[in-house]
């Protein structure tokens, strides 16, 4: 995400990179992440409501606006082989496990999961 923004950003580690220091870091440093975070996102949505009015969109459904934050649960099937005695297809007529997928529903993008 920070690439396709080199302008504001600069120079930016690949994705890769990212993900081998993130696993490479211990508890206390993972919160650390973490609080950053969510500094950083309350500082985003302090500045969106004092131009709006509002610290989000607001969420849709049926036509509707929702209030608060939500937050949109699904799951969706992973294929993958499976040597298991007596395991059995799903009703896709497929083999795999179904993570669930959390995702926040105020940002007005769709998500699709093939």
């Amino acid at each position: 995400m920070l690439a396709d923004q080199a302008e504001l950003f600069g120079a930016v580690a690949s994705d890769s990179t990212c993900w081998r220091l993130l696993d490479q870091l211990d508890t206390a440093q993972l919160g650390a992440v973490a609080q950053a975070r969510a500094a950083t996102r309350e500082v985003v949505w302090a500045q969106r409501a004092e131009l709006t009015g509002t610290p989000f969109p607001p969420a849709r459904a049926a036509g509707r606006v929702l209030p608060g934050l939500v937050i949109d649960l699904d799951a969706s099937i992973v294929v993958c082989h499976s040597d298991k005695e007596l395991a059995a297809p799903t009703f896709k007529k497929t083999f795999g496990y179904h993570p669930m997928l959390a995702f926040c529903d105020n940002t007005g993008v769709r998500h699709e999961v093939a």
